[in-house]
């Protein structure tokens, strides 16, 4: 015993302390041991204060779970289900692995059918544990996400990368941003050859996360068929098929639009007789008069009136419907009839505004009027 401790170690009590002569692993059930044995040789009314001084700084307990005979998931796609930790690689004094390091792991489960198959040795990085990891140099708790070289994969020289620096940083602030941070400020200590790279990979990942619309592709195939193809982006997993239906459907189903839907004339027996001089039949007058494209300022659910009053022989069009000044036709040469004699076709239109798709019943016919299986919605077509 002396009364002067080495290795820059002090005494906390009295003026003597014990020294070890050589490095070990001490437990609590040891320590104990030790001071009950002293404590029976010690004088009536002594104390006696055991203290440990570690050679080097330790995790806390609870992070060092990771060791020789523990059974760890795999979180890639390489056929492997579960593993067991055989060694660390590193020093030889190691006892526990951290995330980042490399352990020598046997395969105790696998897929079948796959290039890793049962009892084959491998190795392995650690790359997440079950409990969260706390920081030495975040004693508040204040750390939110952090990464590194090591958890990204990078080993040996490729850590010190300027490309290892880039993915680390992009992986740190991609979850703080994926819990909705819209603004930081970042600090930097000290040079480095990543320094400028981690940055660039911080404003892109902070940048980038503003919802953009963007056209890729447009067309006019004629004047009341267009075609468009757009890119919404930046989205988070799972996000673009919630927002793509709800669109869908929107577009679909929610859009208002205007048509005509019944048609009235008193030469007309049922719908799928025909007329002397007319070329195209009842039904197919009635067809051409539901792909007519309309434009107008009505409100939902309100209807008007409209006319066509033809003298033939010649064609008939959309241009010759007789329109309330508030509707309007998009598309003017769209065809409705062919007269090839001198007669006279007179149909009264009626015109609702309303959206989505409507199937007349077959008992609404009345006065000689015939409904028309209205599509108010502006889009035929919608994808996601």
């Amino acid at each position: 015993m002396k009364g002067i401790s080495y290795r820059g170690n002090h005494i906390c009590f009295g003026k003597y302390a014990l020294q070890a002569l050589e490095p070990a692993w001490i437990t609590s059930r040891q320590i104990e041991a030790g001071r009950r044995a002293m404590t029976r040789n010690a004088r009536r009314g002594g104390k006696i204060w055991v203290r440990i001084f570690p050679d080097k700084t330790r995790y806390n307990k609870k992070n060092d779970m990771i060791q020789p005979q523990t059974h760890l998931n795999v979180a890639d796609n390489s056929g492997a289900r579960e593993l067991m930790c055989i060694r660390i690689i590193g020093a030889s004094n190691r006892r526990y692995a951290h995330i980042g390091d490399v352990i020598v792991a046997v395969i105790k489960d696998a897929v079948p059918n796959m290039p890793l198959e049962r009892s084959e040795v491998v190795r392995a990085v650690i790359v997440r544990t079950c409990k969260e990891l706390k920081r030495d140099n975040d004693v508040r708790g204040r750390v939110v996400s952090w990464s590194s070289a090591g958890t990204c994969g990078f080993r040996g020289t490729r850590r010190g990368t300027p490309f290892a620096a880039q993915t680390a940083a992009g992986n740190a602030i991609r979850a703080v941003v994926d819990q909705g941070m819209q603004r930081a400020e970042v600090m930097i200590k000290g040079p480095g050859l990543g320094r400028d790279a981690a940055l660039r990979a911080i404003r892109r990942s902070v940048s980038t996360r503003t919802l953009q619309w963007q056209c890729v592709e447009s067309a006019a195939d004629s004047k009341r068929l267009f075609y468009g193809r757009f890119i919404l982006a930046p989205l988070r997993k799972g996000q673009a098929d919630t927002i793509g239906i709800a669109m869908r459907r929107a577009l679909l189903g929610e859009i208002e639009g205007t048509c005509i839907t019944r048609a009235k004339s008193e030469k007309i027996s049922h719908e799928y007789s025909t007329i002397m001089g007319i070329q195209e039949s009842v039904h197919e007058i009635l067809m051409n008069l539901k792909e007519i494209v309309l434009r107008s300022n009505l409100y939902r659910n309100r209807t008007c009136e409209a006319s066509i009053c033809v003298r033939g022989p010649g064609y008939v069009t959309a241009q010759d419907i007789i329109l309330p000044p508030y509707v309007e036709i998009v598309d003017n040469t769209q065809h409705i009839a062919s007269l090839t004699e001198p007669v006279e076709l007179v149909i009264g239109l009626q015109i609702e505004k309303n959206s989505g798709y409507f199937i007349k019943a077959p008992n609404t016919f009345q006065d000689g009027s015939y409904p028309i299986d209205p599509v108010f919605n502006a889009y035929s077509k919608c994808e996601s």
